[in-house]
């Protein structure tokens, strides 16, 4: 029996998972750091602060939001498709490190200011930007969809 050796590593979208189970939990370890930090009473605020973040941090949260979404399209529409396998994991990987990382920033500037400010409005902030983050989880199914993999490929991948 001649087996086909598949070129794609076998953990290679469980390393990405691993990649993006670290960076959430980085945040998520910011995050309780600072809910600690203010429930603990071992920080004053800086209360006249609070009004400017509460228009800049939004302001901030939104363009690295769409900033990840339009360069994460951007990549894969400008991704030359009929390449093979290998480099479209190695776009899928970059663009989605690259969506990931934008939306990391945007948290942990949110997470920084919830602990100037000791103001819970970031914390609300925090949740939006988390459920983002799973949305944008890389999988096997968007990467076939994004980079419009042939059904063989596609069997390659999920089996």
């Amino acid at each position: 029996m001649n087996k086909e050796i598949s070129p794609i590593p076998a953990n290679y979208f469980s390393t990405l998972n691993i990649l993006f189970m670290s960076l959430l939990s980085g945040q998520v370890i910011y995050f309780i750091v600072g809910l600690f930090l203010i429930q603990s009473g071992n920080i004053n605020g800086f209360g006249g602060m609070n009004t400017i973040f509460m228009f800049i941090t939004p302001v901030v949260v939104l363009s690295s939001i769409l900033a990840s979404k339009f360069i994460y399209t951007k990549q894969v529409a400008e991704f030359d498709k009929s390449l093979p396998l290998e480099n479209k994991l190695v776009s899928y990987r970059t663009a989605s490190i690259i969506r990931l990382a934008l939306l990391e920033g945007a948290n942990i500037f949110n997470i920084s200011i919830m602990i100037i400010t000791t103001s819970y409005f970031f914390a609300g902030l925090f949740v939006i930007i988390t459920t983002l983050f799973f949305f944008n989880r890389p999988t096997k199914e968007k990467f076939i969809m994004d980079y419009e993999v042939s059904s063989e490929d596609a069997i390659k991948i999920i089996s």
